[in-house]
């Protein structure tokens, strides 16, 4: 009869038992099989990190005196107490180093190195220390340095789950004092310590690469396709021959960038940009407008305005709009105006005609304020609030070189007492001619023709002067007695040229009642600036979404939004830059180097990875890549290591340098 085993033995219950040479990690719910001989977790969802057991570790602690026994009879058998103990070779980036930079300072007594050692208690190295010099962030012994709340975005399938982990030491991958392989640092053996789906290598095993892995989605809105299925075949001297001729290696060595709009788009799109091309975008934006407000009717009510340009705008709107609400402050006018045709106040209420008063002159008194100051302060004010505080080079993006003579050949035009009106105004004073008869319009009555009767044959009419001999001077007719021709000074006077066009180069001019600004060359720094600014203030400003609309629509000037899809309106980030980018920067559990790829004697080549899409509805034009394209070289000539494609410190990281203090530029006394 067979004897019953016990419920405690070594083949039911291995990993409790002293003998064995890992026990499980989980304090208080051990896992139900345990870890195997080698160290790793046999539960599929890897819960815990196995430990080494009390077994395991009397045994090293056997070793370790055993060779510190040894170590010190050699030291008295050869008399010489002053050998030191060198406890194996450093990295080259750590060579520098004193001991006591990462080890406690009372090591480098041979009496207490050898006590701890004796004793099991160790050195106080601690992660704490690496990060002095190596700064990981925050989260840096957090499992692949993501913090606890990515955890959670990353594992919310339950899938997978972090076996309980807290926290990993840096000494559990870098390695010091190694005499073949100083800091060897992660191997696919430190990985699978963690990580026990185990599989033999990448090109047998490996799980499949993600539906989007090598298409990220694009900052720019571009279609390799339609290029060269149309465009390309409209105008074949313009179609690339190679893909280097629109991309290159970035300086990383990593990834691949677009070159720059002058090398890779100009030749096809300059001319649409700078308003020269089909779409004959040749108007600027609007940046200072003064409405077109109904005088006649506020005059009737006694609110005089006194000089109001009548070719004005229609309601104020983007940078106007902010610009007086910034003026007016608390008043509540531009509001209560909302939805109101200032052209035409006829009928409207007393408050209403009160509140385009008070539009009107925080209009005069604006502008007023902007020539009498400067630029930084009229720029501060056509800044959102939330924008906050605005470096000097913010604010010279954002000016853009706006001329003052322009700003006040502006007030000349629309308000030629400008200076004297608002004096008057704010001294509540009556301006001039505010009680005398309003000027008729054309077919009213003239008040000096009723008061006098002009006697159309008068003298004065026929007086000698006016048929003096210069009337009839022989340059006003040619000899064959046609009208001479107008001068070229005549024909070419200011006032017959289209400012727009006359801008064509770029920059400020005066239409009417509005200063604009005209862009004509790629990335203008002044449309950079403000969409820029726009995008990242959001919905928390009233004006914001009008100013980038004005800037983002598929007719503004320059032509932003034909191309620029990585800039959204109240966006978390703002991208101007072609490259494709990733949905959020961190964590990136891999990397891949095209580097290596395209710079190799290999005949690899763009295509032999990306295959083109067919599928429209796809973020990218190319078809993602797989794990069947990159096994072709990884796993036979190549290498297919964990860390050649994973990478461990999945969030961000800083190093931190060594800096020396330069006392040689102080004075002797300073040192």
């Amino acid at each position: 009869m067979a004897k019953q085993r016990s419920p405690f033995d070594a083949r039911v219950t291995r990993y409790v038992r002293s003998d064995q040479p890992y026990s499980c990690g989980r304090t208080g719910d051990p896992c139900q099989h345990g870890p195997g001989p080698d160290g790793r977790c046999s539960e599929p969802d890897n819960r815990c990190i196995p430990v080494p057991s009390e077994g395991r570790q009397r045994r090293n602690m056997f070793l370790r005196v055993l060779f510190l026994t040894f170590g010190l009879a050699l030291i008295i058998i050869s008399g010489d107490w002053s050998v030191s103990l060198d406890p194996g070779a450093r990295s080259s980036a750590h060579s520098q180093l004193q001991c006591s930079r990462c080890h406690d300072p009372e090591l480098s007594s041979t009496l207490t190195f050898m006590s701890r050692g004796l004793l099991g208690i160790g050195d106080s190295h601690s992660s704490g220390q690496c990060l002095e010099c190596h700064d990981m962030g925050e989260n840096a012994v957090n499992p692949h340095s993501v913090s606890p709340e990515r955890w959670e975005k990353v594992l919310a399938d339950g899938s997978r789950t972090l076996g309980g982990i807290a926290s990993i030491p840096c000494a559990r991958c870098h390695v010091e004092h190694r005499f073949e392989s100083p800091a060897s640092g992660l191997n696919d053996a430190r990985c699978q310590a963690c990580h026990q789906k185990r599989f033999p290598s990448f090109h047998k095993g490996h799980p499949e690469f993600g539906d989007e892995y090598g298409v990220p989605t694009r900052a720019i809105q571009f279609d390799h396709f339609s290029h060269a299925n149309r465009h390309f075949m409209e105008k074949p001297d313009l179609a690339p021959d190679r893909c280097d001729q629109c991309h290159t290696l970035g300086s990383d060595g990593n990834r691949m960038r677009v070159k720059p709009f002058s090398m890779s788009c100009a030749r096809c799109h300059e001319d649409s940009i700078g308003g020269r091309g089909p779409a004959g975008k040749d108007l600027g934006f609007e940046v200072l407008a003064i409405p077109d407000i109904d005088t006649a009717t506020l005059s009737e009510a006694g609110m005089e305005l006194g000089d109001w340009p009548f070719n004005g705008t229609e309601f104020p709107e983007s940078w106007s709009r902010r610009w007086i609400r910034h003026a007016m402050d608390t008043d509540p006018s531009l509001t209560e105006l909302s939805g109101i045709e200032l052209w035409s106040l006829e009928g409207q209420s007393e408050a209403v005609l009160n509140s385009a008063s008070h539009l009107a002159w925080g209009y005069k008194e604006a502008l007023l304020d902007a020539a009498e100051g400067n630029l930084e302060s009229l720029i501060n004010r056509m800044v959102p609030a939330a924008a906050g505080s605005l470096t000097h080079d913010e604010t010279a993006q954002l000016a853009a070189l706006l001329p003052r003579s322009l700003l006040m050949e502006a007030s000349d035009a629309w308000f030629p007492h400008l200076s004297e009106e608002v004096a008057l105004h704010r001294a509540g004073e009556d301006l001039p001619g505010k009680d005398t008869a309003p000027v008729a319009q054309p077919g009213e009555g003239d008040p000096q023709v009723e008061d006098e009767e002009v006697d159309l044959l008068d003298d004065d009419l026929l007086d000698g002067d006016l048929l003096d001999a210069d009337l009839l001077d022989e340059d006003l007719l040619d000899e064959n007695g046609v009208d001479a021709a107008p001068s070229t000074e005549e024909a070419s006077s200011p006032s017959s040229i289209n400012p727009a066009r006359w801008a064509n180069a770029g920059g400020w001019y005066r239409v009417d009642s509005s200063i604009r600004y005209r862009p004509v060359q790629h990335a203008d720094s002044f449309l950079r600036a403000w969409a820029t600014l726009e995008a990242r203030t959001g919905d928390q400003d009233p004006d914001s979404a009008q100013v980038f609309a004005q800037i983002f629509s598929e007719d503004s000037p320059g032509a932003c939004a034909s191309c620029h899809i990585g800039l959204q309106h109240g966006g978390d980030q703002v991208r101007w830059e072609p490259d494709s980018h990733r949905a959020e920067p961190f964590p990136r559990f891999t990397h891949f180097a095209h580097g290596p790829h395209i710079l190799s004697n290999s005949d690899i080549s763009c295509l032999g990875c990306h295959e083109p899409a067919t599928n429209k509805d796809l973020p990218n034009d190319w078809k993602a890549v797989t794990r069947n394209q990159c096994i072709e070289c990884h796993g036979h000539p190549v290498e297919d290591r964990c860390t050649t494609c994973h990478e461990y410190h999945a969030g961000p990281r800083i190093d931190v340098i060594g800096i020396t203090d330069l006392d040689i530029l102080r004075s002797p006394e300073d040192r």
